[in-house]
């Protein structure tokens, strides 16, 4: 067991908020750094009222993590974990600066949505040790730990990566190949794209989210937006477009235009919806067809097997370990029929000529 291990979590955000909770309860001693001293401030109220509120944790909890905006505090850490903002420079820096403290056989780690881990190891002077660890949201409620690393990274590393995982109650899910956005995100952000092209449209994200979450998914996919927060999400759809892109195109003015008033989801407590305690506050409408957002993440999912990042059976377990759905998307795609979601991507393409309705499964 390696709980007790002292772990310098970099990222007070939302996910490295509730991430350093997750180490915490299992034992492990978590020093939370951020530069910012509000942000750190949010994370402990966040932790109290988890601890006071959620059945997984207890209040003596907190006695196991520190709080810093030092990032010398490191000293002494056995295993480094970033979750700061997804900016590449910001994180190339972060892990330089840590490089310099922490002796060479610190393990680095990262929780990035859309960068590749060879991206952020080419800087460093001993590549071998980072690895990427990359968590679904919300990181507590949901098992999946996409795990990969790079051409750089040693077995050790990514061996030590995967027992973490398991050690804090999680499922690894250990990937062939190094890209942008791993599986889950390839897949997710697919659907977020035509979220955004409806919306631009006139649809009520209260109809697209009623549609999807007819097939048994927890979180809609508007609501998915608000929970990882709009400026995160335009981040990760330039950073996906860049690496990929014109199945990556959004209508930007829709996510500019909220951004530029504030509203950037459940951390601002008002986005696409309004949040209280946590949830979002949505009324009943009445649903919209959900079949092309299941086509357009099965498309992806074709993609992702092609690109030869994992098969079909742990792109599955991806979906469903990070979305909380009920079956894996090529099991769904046997209950729709491929036929059908073929049909269905082809007039859409037909129609809008974009690239995320053009249809990548097989003939």
């Amino acid at each position: 067991m390696m709980s007790g291990v002292r772990i310098f979590l970099a990222g007070a955000g939302l996910m490295g908020t509730d991430i350093a909770y997750i180490f915490a309860h299992k034992g492990f001693r978590v020093v939370l750094y951020d530069i910012s001293p509000d942000s750190l401030a949010r994370a402990r109220e966040r932790h109290l009222y988890l601890s006071r509120n959620v059945d997984m944790v207890s209040p003596e909890l907190i006695d196991n993590i520190v709080y810093t905006t030092d990032i010398n505090d490191s000293r002494g850490a056995e295993f480094v974990f970033e979750a700061v903002v997804e900016d590449l420079k910001v994180k190339r820096r972060l892990f330089s600066d840590l490089e310099r403290i922490l002796d060479r056989d610190i393990l680095f780690a990262t929780n990035t949505s859309s960068y590749t881990v060879s991206e952020l190891a080419s800087q460093l002077d001993d590549p071998g040790r980072l690895v990427a660890m990359h968590f679904s949201n919300p990181p507590i409620d949901m098992k999946l730990v996409e795990v990969v690393g790079s051409s750089y990274t040693v077995d050790e590393a990514l061996d030590s990566i995967i027992e973490y995982s398991r050690l804090i109650g999680k499922e690894p899910i250990v990937l062939d190949k190094d890209c942008r956005g791993f599986v889950l995100n390839r897949l997710i952000y697919t659907a977020f794209v035509v979220a955004l092209y409806q919306l631009d449209r006139g649809v009520r994200p209260e109809s697209i989210d009623a549609g999807v979450k007819g097939l048994g998914v927890p979180y809609g996919v508007v609501e998915g937006m608000d929970l990882i927060g709009l400026d995160v999400v335009k981040r990760i759809l330039d950073n996906l477009f860049e690496a990929y892109g014109d199945i990556y195109r959004y209508p930007a003015n829709i996510l500019d235009d909220m951004i530029s008033r504030g509203k950037l989801g459940k951390k601002a407590g008002v986005g696409f919806y309004r949040w209280e305690s946590g949830s979002a506050v949505i009324t009943e409408a009445e649903p919209a067809d959900p079949t092309p957002y299941l086509a357009v993440v099965v498309n992806e999912a074709f993609r992702v097997v092609e690109d030869g990042v994992a098969d079909k059976a742990r792109v599955d377990k991806v979906y469903r370990l990070g979305v909380g759905a009920p079956a894996g998307l090529f099991e769904l795609a046997d209950l729709f029929g491929l036929d059908n979601l073929r049909d269905i991507l082809n007039a859409m393409y037909s129609e809008t000529g974009h690239r995320v309705f053009k249809w990548s499964g097989p003939d």
